[in-house]
């Protein structure tokens, strides 16, 4: 369970850290053309074989191996009355048959992955698709744009030409909008970001604006903008499973969690909101328990956890403890300004455990984190 917890820390951490950005936006220096995007046929031989007639050893003949021409697909386009799009809670109407729509396969080509939803180009775009608008619409991150809005700043004023910044409002929602100059395609870039207030973002981001493009990009952005709708549900999620259950508790949000195919091991993860992109490292607390034949009790799980740390000094305080009527075992762990919390307790045909993470570089906010992460496993319910 130590092991596999480690790895469910690191996804949870990811998840939380990396909720969303830009970066990917922006143009690669070296930009796949379309004859690059499929992979070659498999090669095609022929080899004559010997006839009745045949009064002379056969000769082997092969032909140069046949490679179909790489294609990409067939081009999207926006209808004339508008077309509808939905990417995280957001959804949006685009009109226009000179509006072309990207899709992921190509996308993946310009910017290494899939990180925006729906891409528009001019229907006359050349094969670089340089000029594009981009959207992504992320489900809730729980926090407001402007809790990302000094982190953009810093990377759009590495990047840009007298960069601007200005707050603004979208389709009711607040948020920032960032532009400048791009030297490298001597054009203009635009960064939005506003959010719900449940906290789905939403970004809409330009690349290779210029003079004969940029009423094309205004019009599908005022399109995009103008048309946005989103749908949210704020009522608490609950988790539930055959060892326990746990409810979202204030500014504690679920964020990561994972079932095996039996669900013998099960794994969750609550992020909480309070001072997410103000410290060094995440703050979270984690649930998860093992009903397997081959579990560990929670006297084997404290013995891995010593002889993990052992030598480290990073193991404070140890104790065996009573929790919820059961037999446990407690132990607390500091390394840097993260102070940590271990909990493995014997269930009736499971072991369960909580760990929690929290960042300690300013005591006050380690102590109100601390408390909220009491309340939510207040909230937990073993079965």
């Amino acid at each position: 369970m130590i092991s596999g917890k480690t790895a469910a820390f690191a996804a949870a951490l990811c998840m939380a850290a990396g909720l969303v950005s830009c970066s990917s936006l922006i143009p690669q220096d070296d930009v796949l053309s379309g004859e690059d995007t499929t992979e070659a046929s498999a090669e095609v031989t022929e080899t004559a074989g010997p006839t009745e007639e045949a009064t002379e050893k056969p000769t082997e003949k092969e032909t140069e191996p046949v490679t179909e021409p790489a294609t990409l697909p067939d081009p999207t386009y926006c209808s004339a009355d508008g077309t509808e799009f939905t990417t995280g809670a957001f959804t949006f109407k685009v009109a226009g048959e000179d509006i072309r729509v990207i899709d992921a396969g190509e996308m993946e080509l310009i910017n290494g992955d899939n990180s925006f939803y729906v891409t528009f180009v001019p229907k006359d775009s050349s094969s670089d698709l340089l000029t594009r608008v981009s959207i992504q619409g992320s489900y809730p991150t729980h926090l407001a744009a402007s809790n990302y809005k000094d982190g953009e700043i810093e990377y759009y004023g590495s990047i840009l030409d007298s960069m601007q910044q200005e707050d603004v409002t979208i389709g009711g929602l607040e948020g920032f909008h960032i532009y400048g100059h791009y030297a490298q395609t001597d054009s203009l870039l635009h960064f939005y970001q506003v959010s719900t207030k449940d906290g789905s973002q939403l970004i809409i981001g330009t690349t290779g604006i210029d003079s004969e493009t940029e009423e094309w990009c205004d019009s599908v952005i005022g399109q995009i903008t103008s048309t946005m709708t989103y749908d949210e549900d704020m009522t608490p999620k609950v988790f539930d499973c055959d060892t326990f259950t746990v409810t979202e508790q204030d500014t504690w949000y679920l964020y990561y969690e994972d079932k095996d195919d039996e669900k013998k091991n099960v794994d969750v993860s609550y992020f909480t909101t309070e001072g997410a992109l103000e410290s060094q490292s995440m703050s979270f607390t984690s649930f998860f328990s093992d009903s397997s034949e081959e579990r560990r009790d929670a006297a084997g799980e404290a013995e891995d956890l010593r002889a993990a740390y052992e030598g480290s000094g990073i193991i404070k305080e140890e104790k065996e403890i009573t929790f919820r009527d059961h037999p446990a075992y407690w132990f607390r762990l500091e390394a840097g300004t993260t102070v940590s919390e271990y909990t493995f307790v014997d269930l009736p045909g499971a072991t369960f455990g909580i760990f929690t993470n929290i960042d300690n570089s300013d005591p006050g906010r380690y102590e109100k984190i601390k408390a909220g992460s009491d309340t939510l496993i207040d909230s937990l319910v073993l079965k």
